[in-house]
């Protein structure tokens, strides 16, 4: 059964089979600082370990929560997932620091307009809607999907009001 070992099992550092494991993780996708260290401390790695992992990550750029902010909020916002708050909170809870992700939603709000943005999901996700025709509750029904994207009520409200 030589032949079933995998490459976690041949190495013997504990520190060299958490940056292992680490690597393993990214290779599916990016994670933040703190989602990397939740999972490894989930697989029983010492805390000495995922400290000098997350470190030797970090140097290699391998980690990197302010790229990933803008990454993934970039994906939300192009897919209509969330914008402004709920993007505030999603990258919060994915355990991105507050300055970083003021940088970031700075950023990304420069690049997608809210407006822009906001028209986008809505010609999209309600193609057959219009305002002016339109019966209050289901008026009420975008403006709550909107409303649960993280839109402004400000901007919603201007949206509607420029397509009355």
């Amino acid at each position: 059964m030589a032949g079933d070992l995998t490459a976690l099992d041949k190495v013997d550092s504990e520190h060299q089979r958490a940056y292992i494991r680490a690597l393993n993780i990214l290779g599916r996708r990016d994670h933040t600082e703190a989602e990397l260290i939740k999972k490894l401390t989930l697989a029983k790695f010492s805390p000495s370990s995922i400290k000098n992992c997350i470190n030797q990550l970090k140097k290699g750029k391998l980690i990197n929560d302010y790229k990933f902010a803008l990454n993934w909020g970039g994906y939300a916002i192009r897919s209509g997932r969330s914008y402004g708050i709920k993007l505030q909170m999603e990258l919060k809870r994915r355990g991105v620091a507050a300055g970083i992700i003021a940088k970031a939603i700075s950023e990304l709000t420069e690049e997608y307009k809210e407006q822009e943005v906001l028209e986008n999901i809505v010609s999209k996700r309600f193609a057959s809607f219009n305002h002016a025709t339109s019966e209050v509750k289901e008026k009420q029904r975008v403006y709550s999907y909107l409303q649960r994207r993280g839109f402004s009520i400000s901007s919603i409200s201007d949206f509607f009001n420029r397509n009355s």
